[in-house]
């Protein structure tokens, strides 16, 4: 099945619950939506809450060994949520 992807969403910390998020999500997931294409990305800790009320699901979550991959320079398990949203009705 088509997918499209979000590659990368940041919002500055003064735009934090204030709708940001949602207002650049919009689009891609009406295009997504109306192609009838599922949607995927890579959610961190933060993110995924907003991801889950625009109705995306995890599906798997990939955890990184900060201490190996930086040589001792950070320290704990970093976890990445795969998420998925079924394309909605218009």
């Amino acid at each position: 099945m088509a997918v499209i992807g979000l590659s990368l969403l940041c919002t500055s910390p003064k735009y934090h619950r204030r709708g940001a998020a949602k207002a650049l999500l919009a689009p891609m997931l009406a295009i997504a939506d109306a192609a009838g294409l599922r949607s995927y990305l890579e959610a961190t800790p933060g993110g995924r809450p907003i991801y889950e009320k625009l109705g995306f699901r995890a599906v798997d979550v990939k955890e990184f060994d900060l201490d190996a991959l930086t040589h001792g320079k950070m320290r704990g398990i970093y976890k990445l949520a795969i998420m998925i949203r079924d394309p909605q009705p218009l």
